[in-house]
């Protein structure tokens, strides 16, 4: 986790300096310097003046190999991801070629993002939204065009069958008060355009999975009952989930 944080990862600081050393040396503790063998050292190394230290993909992937904690590490992973700091591609090479123990909750925040997801809670509910036996496939964050030229924005989820977005509206993941009003003033904008919005907290969500996917099943349903679909065309960011 040292790496990672030189990085500018967030990650827990526990004061503990890790090192990485060939097999051949000591797994040995001085004082807050742990040395660690392993027989793959990082061919990507930074180097900077006297200090070599991991690329950022394996220090990402070695700092939640050791975090564990489901949420924490999709957390990290996904917001890494986002803002661009590392690739998908290079995560999933250096967790395919390090050891299988703790790999299970990486892969797991690997998936969320492959499906286009954004935050922890949105990749709950798409996970939910997976388990239906009657829905569409469902497409996290995509970009949509009216057919008058206007780009709007982009739902959290969205049934393209019958142009329904969904929102999971969180305080944690919208801090500032501009984000937050931002949401809002989202789904006003998709009202206008007659594109319904089922907004749900993760907390509300969390409380009843099931109930929420029923009630998606059901806004579904009846938008394809009524034969009409607002002229909107989607552009997908992710692999989306059936």
């Amino acid at each position: 986790m040292t790496t990672a944080r030189w990085h500018g990862f967030e990650v827990p600081d526990d004061g503990v300096v890790r090192l990485l050393v060939p097999v051949g040396s000591t797994n040995r503790r001085e004082g807050f310097a742990v040395r660690r063998r392993t027989t793959r050292l990082d061919p990507h190394p930074w180097a900077r003046g006297p200090v070599t230290v991991c690329s950022r993909a394996r220090a990402l992937v070695d700092a939640a190999r050791e975090l564990r904690e489901p949420d924490t590490v999709r957390q990290l992973i996904v917001c890494s991801i986002q803002q661009r700091l590392v690739r998908e591609s290079d995560l999933r090479h250096e967790l395919e070629a390090g050891p299988v123990r703790g790999s299970a909750v990486v892969r797991r925040a690997l998936d969320d993002v492959a499906t286009g997801a954004w935050s922890i809670p949105e990749g709950e509910v798409l996970r939910e939204l997976a388990t239906s036996a009657v829905l569409p496939r469902v497409w996290p964050n995509p970009v949509l065009v009216a057919g008058d030229g206007t780009v709007l924005p982009s739902p959290d989820f969205w049934l393209d069958d019958v142009a329904l977005a969904g929102q999971v509206h969180s305080r944690r993941y919208h801090l500032r008060d501009e984000l937050w009003e931002g949401t809002v003033e989202a789904d006003t904008l998709l009202g206008e355009y007659g594109i319904p919005v089922l907004a749900v907290t993760p907390t509300g969500f969390r409380r009843d999975p099931a109930g929420f996917r029923a009630r998606v099943e059901r806004a579904s349903a009846l938008r394809l009952r009524a034969g009409s679909r607002p002229d909107v065309r989607m552009t997908q960011r992710g692999s989306g989930v059936v």
